[in-house]
């Protein structure tokens, strides 16, 4: 099975480090991604929505690299 380390579509972080804590917990380091949030985005806008278009885009970005990850037997939460 792949690891997160192989993840490398558009719109996937890339993981950085990983393993256990020394209270056996696992964790996953990413990469630091500049831009901005959301949040910020919709604050922005003047009735802080987005349109469809771009929705749609977000949408089906995150569904590509969600759909990636899948293929590679990792499962994101």
């Amino acid at each position: 099975m792949a690891g997160p380390a192989e993840l490398t579509p558009p719109g996937m972080w890339r993981c950085v480090a990983h393993g256990l804590t020394a209270a056996h917990e696992h964790y996953i380091a990413m990469e630091w991604l500049e831009g901005e949030t959301l949040r910020d985005r919709l604050a922005r806008l003047a009735r802080g929505a987005l349109s469809i278009t771009d929705a749609l885009a977000l949408a089906l970005a995150a569904a590509e690299a969600s759909a990636a990850a899948h293929q590679r037997g990792i499962v994101l939460r």
